[in-house]
């Protein structure tokens, strides 16, 4: 009984000596790493300016344009450019197709126009393109309704994501809160947003 008691405050004093052991072992451990990185800051802060540093501290349009520069890629600019970039490639086939349909009904209502196309095209290329040509040209005004509708669903789509996301850069690079309105209203607002633009863009 009294062995197994002396043994009890041995090992307790040894764990403690242990522990007091790894203790200054890390405390030495964390001043070396101080002492290793210390210069290191110190020459980071004595650091003399970069030349891009220097001259836009010269020049102040060039700090403004860096800062710029900053500021479009920081709120995502490369990413809103590139989707309305998408929208209005995608949007030039629904437009050609309108095109088409308007040219098709007028030559449908104005034949005297048609006949005057389908003469310069008889003058002007071989008989056997003109025997190919003439078909499409048929075609092309038999299909007038279904092509402008189908132009007209396609450049709604890719006009309202045009205007949706010109809208949601505008308001990233402006730092305003995104407070969207619920989908109908917000489809609402950006399509009177397009057709007012279509009729300045007109006017």
């Amino acid at each position: 009984m009294t062995a197994a008691t002396d043994r009890a405050p041995a090992k307790r004093a040894a764990s403690e000596r242990a522990a007091s052991e790894r203790a200054a072992a890390d405390r030495v451990a964390s001043e070396s790493v101080t002492a290793e990185t210390a210069p290191a800051h110190a020459t980071d802060t004595d650091a003399e300016p970069s030349k891009l540093e220097q001259l836009r501290e010269k020049y102040g349009w060039l700090d403004h344009l860096v800062r710029a520069g900053a500021r479009f890629t920081d709120h995502h600019g490369s990413h809103y450019g590139a989707a309305i970039t998408y929208f209005s490639i995608l949007s030039l086939v629904p437009l050609l197709m309108i095109a088409f349909s308007v040219a098709a009904y007028v030559l449908f209502f104005n034949p005297a126009l048609l006949d005057q196309i389908r003469a310069t095209i008889s003058e002007t290329l071989p008989p056997n393109l003109v025997q190919v040509i003439n078909p499409i040209i048929d075609q092309a005004i038999d299909s007038r309704a279904a092509v402008g509708v189908v132009g007209l669903l396609g450049a709604l789509y890719s006009g309202i994501g045009w205007m949706s996301n010109l809208r949601e850069a505008l308001s990233e690079q402006w730092a305003q809160a995104p407070d969207p309105p619920a989908l109908p209203k917000r489809l609402l607002f950006d399509l009177t947003a397009l057709l007012g633009l279509g009729v300045a863009l007109v006017g």
